[in-house]
């Protein structure tokens, strides 16, 4: 065979034997591939629960990431870590790898003037395993309004929290923890020269859910939550009546189930409340309520969410809350959110005493019940200005409100439950000015119902400086109240300015300083928001914070 035959017989069978393999594929192979990609490969749904407290990182987020050290303020808590975004990828084996597992810490410690003393103790664990947060905060304050240190004055609270979510069996289990305590001088205005000289709130409790999928599509969740307020009235070393105590336990079980298909969600729960006082009365309130929850995303921005349900109170009897709620972002630079119903407010002691600390307790806390309308919407103009602004109009039965300034015999303030329309509102401003440069405003207004000693309007503005690299940083900030009720003169006018700022010394140690109320000597006596009780006034503190 000649070499040209030779070459011409290698051109038509070196094609064909390349082409085997593919034809008896197509004859044996399967009609469907092997490898079926889901549909949805992630989806993070919002349930829209409300007071969740545990803030855990997810099992794919194993190093947090860098944080921008806040300004500290005095008695401010610290806040759970930014969890950072989960990132889906091809799984690879890594036979050699160890699982991580980050443990850090951070430590702040601060002094000033009127015997001010912070300490803020905060442990984190992230990574394989169980994942918790723990805290613990100290502040001390003793002298407040100029006036001697020992004379009632004073300030002190303490806070201990913790969270912890770990693999229990096929169940995730989540739970967390608290203990706070804060005390507070009576200033002498408590009625007689030997009677109560301060207040003690304590509140202790926690939470533990359970959840476990079924599926792909439906999830099991079952919880408990325990806690329990108390109020106590402290009288002198010496002389003076015996304390007084008011106490309340809060007891509420739960169980729901979610299913999820898609861009669609419906969930059921059910729950029970138990609320008693030890004060000796007696009083027992009882809650049981069922609800279910629909929700469902179209057009890749939009979303709508209804829930409704029943509720009977051993108080009230049978209650129908339910809600719509409608939220868009139609445009890269403008989002909105809609909603309304019939809600029912469950007031406690530990909410009534975050917001008032001087009130008087009472006996029974009635359910605040009422029609509700909420909107508010987003705007951004450019890359440089923001604009957000919010509305909203509640119908009260039953609105926990401090109505006067006359002291009751134990000498603290009077609190009532009153009918009535509240209407609150706030827009805000935010303005780049350059680089490393912003400058922020709001201006918030109640309206209609209030408490006593609150404002109609409340201006506040906000300019912060300092570089991309964070090595320093600024910011002053200023407080004007407008619209005071006249039947309470004692309120001063005169803005409340700040100042803080910080120092980087390295990746790990952060000097800082704040001066608060630098106006308060143009006030000519005590500043009093709550009155008659007066705050701190002009006061100075500096901080160090340490980051392991």
């Amino acid at each position: 065979m000649t070499a040209h035959r030779m070459g011409l017989l290698t051109a038509l069978l070196v094609p064909l034997l390349l082409a085997v393999p593919f034809l008896g594929a197509q004859e044996t192979g399967p009609e469907e591939p092997d490898i079926i990609l889901p549909e949805v490969i992630l989806r993070i749904e919002d349930f829209s629960v409300e007071d969740v407290r545990v803030a855990l990182p997810e099992d794919a987020e194993l190093l947090p990431r860098e944080r921008q050290i806040p300004l500290p303020e005095a008695g401010e808590l610290a806040v759970a870590q930014p969890i950072s975004p989960l990132e889906i990828g091809e799984a690879r084996e890594a036979p050699d790898e160890r699982p991580v597992s980050i443990v850090s810490a951070q430590v702040t410690l601060g002094a000033g003037s009127m015997n001010h003393v912070y300490s803020l103790i905060s442990l984190d664990r992230l990574g394989q395993g169980p994942r918790f947060r723990l805290s613990f905060l100290n502040e001390a304050l003793d002298g407040i309004a100029g006036e001697a240190a020992g004379s009632g004055f004073d300030f002190r609270q303490y806070n201990l929290e913790g969270e912890l979510r770990m693999p229990a069996g096929a169940w995730t289990l989540q739970g967390e923890g608290f203990l706070a305590q804060q005390e507070r001088g009576l200033q002498r205005l408590s009625p007689g020269p030997d009677l109560y000289a301060s207040r003690i709130a304590h509140t202790a409790g926690g939470a533990v859910t359970l959840g476990m999928p079924i599926g792909e599509r439906f999830t099991v969740t079952t919880g408990l939550g325990l806690s329990h307020t108390a109020s106590l009235l402290t009288g002198p070393v010496s002389g003076g009546p015996d304390p007084l105590a008011l106490g309340e336990l809060l007891l509420s079980p739960s169980v729901g189930g979610m299913f999820t298909f898609g861009p669609v969600w419906l969930g059921l729960n059910a729950r029970y409340a138990y609320r008693g006082l030890s004060d000796g009365s007696g009083g027992v309130l009882h809650r049981i309520g069922a609800g279910a929850v629909f929700g469902v995303e179209f057009l890749e921005v939009y979303r709508f969410e209804a829930l409704g349900g029943w509720l009977y109170s051993s108080a009230v009897g049978h209650l129908p809350p339910f809600s719509l709620s409608f939220t868009g972002a139609p445009w890269p630079v403008f989002s909105f959110q809609l909603s309304g119903g019939y809600r029912v407010d469950e007031p406690s002691y530990s909410g009534v005493l975050e917001l008032f600390p001087f009130a008087e307790l009472p006996v029974r806390l009635e359910d605040n019940r009422g029609w509700f309308l909420d909107g508010g919407a987003n705007l951004a103009i450019g890359r440089s200005l923001g604009l957000n602004a919010r509305v909203r109009v509640d119908w009260n039965s039953a609105l926990p409100l401090v109505t006067g300034t006359a002291l009751t015999a134990e000498g603290l303030l009077p609190l009532a439950q009153q009918s009535g329309v509240s209407l609150d509102s706030e827009v805000g401003v935010r303005w780049r000015l350059g680089a490393g440069m912003s400058l922020a405003g709001s201006l918030s207004s109640a309206l209609l119902q209030k408490s006593i000693y609150d404002p109609v309007h409340r201006l506040g503005v906000e300019l912060e400086a300092g570089p991309q690299a964070a090595t320093w940083g600024a910011r002053a900030s200023l407080d004007i109240g407008l619209g005071y009720d006249p039947a309470v003169p004692e309120i001063s006018t005169i803005p409340i300015l700040g100042l803080r700022g910080f120092y980087r010394l390295s990746p790990a140690v952060v000097l800082s300083a704040e001066v608060s109320d630098l106006l308060y000597p143009l006030v000519g006596g005590p500043r009093l928001t709550q009155p008659p009780f007066a705050v701190e006034g002009l006061r100075g503190s500096v901080f160090v914070e340490i980051n392991l």
